[in-house]
């Protein structure tokens, strides 16, 4: 996992990626060699993006903060 902008990132393969509700209301955002598509919610969070690793292979990056059930600060789950 990676901290950066205060995004908890995890990154997994997209058969193990499940977008449950509201896939019609993101945008999509790319920027620099625009190889990862940065994916918002309409209060501009980003939850996940999906992209290609450097040996061609299909990769999702989740935000673990916006995850339910998850505490990000290790107390409970």
């Amino acid at each position: 996992m990676r901290l950066a902008k205060g995004w908890l990132l995890t990154f997994v393969p997209p058969e193990q990626f499940t977008l449950v509700s509201g896939g019609d209301l993101l945008s999509d955002y790319q920027f620099g060699k625009k190889r990862v598509h940065h994916l918002f919610c309409p209060t501009w969070i980003q939850s996940f993006g999906r992209g290609v690793t450097p040996d061609g292979r299909d990769i999702r990056a989740i935000n673990v903060r916006c995850l339910e059930d998850v505490d990000v600060d290790g107390k409970s789950l």
